[in-house]
C-alpha cells in the first residue's frame, strides 16, 4: 500500500500584478486630467493675451463672462455678453459665444452664437440683428494667410433696428462664407446664399424684383500678405495699394427666371471704398419694367437674353453710358 503524496508547498499568488491595468489607467487619467488642466489655463491666459493686444491696437473687446470647460477630450470657452468692435466703427454683439477645439486638434476651432449677434454698421449705418437655425463659423490655419474661415448660416432673419439703414438681406435660406488660403500669395474667396429676400439697390433690385434670389459669387484674391492694417478700410487700401484684385472666375444671381451670370473679370477697390472695374454679364429671361433710360436699357438687354459689359467706375455700375446704379461698397 502506498501513502498519497504530500502536497507540495505552494508559492503565494502574486496577485498584486491583477491590479496592474488599473493602476496604468489611473496613471493615464491622472495625467491626461493634468494635460487638460495645462491646455485650460493657457487657453485662458491667450484669450486674455489676445484681447488685450487688440484692445492696444484701437480694439473694443468686452465681456462679463468667461469659463472654460469640455473635460476630458475638447476645449470649450464660453464667453457671455460679448462685444467686439474695431476702430472704424464695425463691431459685433453677442449675448453668448461658445468657441470650441478637440484637444487632439487645437488647430481648428468652431464657434457658434446660438442667439445670435447684433452687427453694429459705421457711419450711422445702425444696427442688424441676425438669428437663424444655425450660425456657425470654424477657423483654421493659423499660420497662413489669411486663415481658413468658413461660415454657415441657416433659416437666418436680418432685421434693422429702429433708426437703421437698409442693409441687403431680410431673410435667408443658406448662407456660406469660404476664405481659404492658396498658393503665390492668393486666397479663394466663396460665397453662395439661396432663397433670400432682399433690400437691393441700383442694377441688382431691377434682377430681382421683390422675389427671392439666389447667388453665387466664386473669385480669388491676390498679394494677400498685403491685406494689414488698423482696421478694415486700412487693410483694403493696403492691399490695393500692393496691387490687389478681384479675378472673379463665377458669379451668378438668380430670382424667378431672371438670370444674371457674371464671366470672369478682375476688380479692384477705388478710393471711394467702391469696386472698380469691367465684368462681362449675360442677361436672360428677365421681364423687367421701369420708365427710366438705365431701367429700360437692362430690360431691352434681358428680355431677349443678351451680354453686356459692367463697368463699376466712378463710385457707379455703368452699361455703356447709362449708370444702372451705384457700384457695390467694399468699405
Amino acid at each position: 500500500m502506498t501513502l498519497p503524496d504530500a502536497d507540495l508547498p505552494r508559492k503565494p499568488h502574486r496577485r498584486r500584478w491583477l491590479f496592474a491595468p488599473y493602476l496604468l489607467l489611473l496613471l493615464v487619467a491622472i495625467v491626461w486630467t493634468a494635460g487638460w488642466v495645462w491646455l485650460r489655463v493657457s487657453t485662458m491666459r491667450q484669450i486674455e493675451v489676445t484681447a488685450q493686444t487688440l484692445r492696444d491696437q484701437g480694439y473694443q473687446v468686452s465681456w462679463s463672462a468667461h469659463r472654460v470647460a469640455g473635460y476630458p477630450f475638447r476645449l470649450e470657452t464660453k464667453l457671455t455678453d460679448v462685444r467686439i468692435g474695431e476702430p472704424s466703427g464695425w463691431a459685433l454683439e453677442a449675448p453668448e459665444f461658445t468657441a470650441e477645439a478637440a484637444v487632439y486638434a487645437l488647430g481648428r476651432w468652431t464657434a457658434v452664437a446660438p442667439e445670435g449677434v447684433r452687427l453694429i454698421r459705421p457711419a450711422g449705418g445702425g444696427a442688424v440683428v441676425i438669428r437663424g437655425e444655425l450660425l456657425r463659423a470654424s477657423v483654421s490655419g493659423f499660420d497662413k494667410r489669411p486663415p481658413n474661415i468658413i461660415v454657415e448660416g441657416r433659416k437666418l432673419t436680418f432685421a434693422r433696428e429702429q433708426g437703421a439703414a437698409p442693409y441687403p438681406f431680410q431673410t435667408a435660406e443658406r448662407l456660406d462664407f469660404n476664405l481659404r488660403p492658396g498658393p503665390n500669395d492668393q486666397a479663394a474667396l466663396l460665397f453662395r446664399v439661396e432663397n433670400a429676400r432682399t433690400e437691393l439697390t441700383g442694377l441688382l433690385a431691377r434682377v430681382a424684383q421683390d422675389r427671392p434670389i439666389s447667388a453665387n459669387w466664386e473669385s480669388i484674391l491676390g498679394h494677400m500678405s498685403a491685406f494689414r492694417g488698423r482696421n478694415w478700410p486700412d487693410a483694403v487700401r493696403a492691399w490695393t495699394a500692393a496691387g490687389g484684385a478681384i479675378n472673379v472666375r463665377n458669379a451668378s444671381i438668380t430670382a424667378g427666371d431672371a438670370v444674371a451670370e457674371g464671366k470672369t473679370g478682375d476688380l479692384t477697390v477705388g478710393p471711394d471704398g467702391r469696386l472698380r472695374g469691367e465684368l462681362e454679364v449675360d442677361l436672360r429671361e428677365a421681364p423687367l419694367s421701369g420708365e427710366t433710360a438705365a431701367a429700360a436699357a437692362v430690360s431691352a438687354l434681358a428680355g431677349g437674353g443678351a451680354q453686356a459689359t459692367l463697368n463699376f467706375d466712378g463710385g457707379q455700375t455703368l452699361i455703356g453710358p447709362l449708370s444702372v446704379g451705384p457700384a457695390p461698397r467694399v468699405y
